[in-house]
């Protein structure tokens, strides 16, 4: 019985949990990804990424495309660029080659996000 609520436990922090960055990080994800990747999150007592897919599927960040991978860092970045605007430090943006690994589509979706 333990083990069973120690589980849901974690279970609950690693669904509801999460801070602030990784899940603005999820919403910038989502979109770069048009909805195909839904959520980056780290498992509790991990040092580790990973991206629920939009069938739920949870994937390390190793196995994605280098396109996808690409993609979670611009996320990760720009929310935590979103975390310190809102704390009063503005931080200038420098991105350099960030849509070299992307399709048509994703380069585009990616743009729409920089701009917005």
């Amino acid at each position: 019985a333990t083990s069973s609520m120690l589980e849901r436990v974690c279970e609950v922090y690693e669904t509801e949990r999460q801070p602030e960055t990784l899940r603005e990080a999820s919403a910038f994800l989502k979109q770069l990804t048009d909805g195909k990747y839904a959520r980056v999150w780290t498992p509790l007592g991990k040092n580790a990424l990973q991206i629920d897919n939009e069938k739920g599927q949870s994937l390390p960040l190793e196995v994605l495309s280098r396109g996808t991978r690409e993609a979670v860092f611009i996320s990760l970045r720009l929310a935590l660029i979103a975390a310190y605007s809102r704390r009063g430090a503005d931080l200038p943006l420098i991105l350099d080659d960030v849509l070299v690994n992307f399709d048509t589509g994703r380069a585009q979706a990616a743009a729409r996000v920089l701009r917005d």
